[in-house]
């Protein structure tokens, strides 16, 4: 069953990346450096996957995945540290 376009699983997947791990990394009082690393892992994991979902007609050539994780890595920064801080709080 597709969901906007993702299947329940890739949005799971996404949900887990995003949010579920940084909250608990934030929640256990992780560093700073230790979320950074997570994110940059996160985010280049999340373009390798828009870059293989794509159909390889389309999928162009490795800066097509070079732009991918440009965008993925600061999106995934992003809202991991927002998350991250979130669950100091708590």
């Amino acid at each position: 069953m597709r969901l906007g376009g993702f299947s329940h699983s890739e949005l799971m997947a996404g949900f887990t990346t995003l949010v579920g791990i940084p909250f608990y990394l934030g929640f256990v009082h992780f560093n700073g450096t230790q979320l950074l690393l997570y994110s940059g892992v996160a985010g280049t994991g999340m373009a390798a996957g828009e870059y293989l979902e794509t159909p390889s007609a389309l999928r162009g050539d490795w800066k097509a995945f070079v732009q991918a994780a440009l965008l993925w890595i600061p999106l995934a920064t992003l809202v991991d540290g927002l998350v991250y801080l979130l669950a100091l709080l708590f």
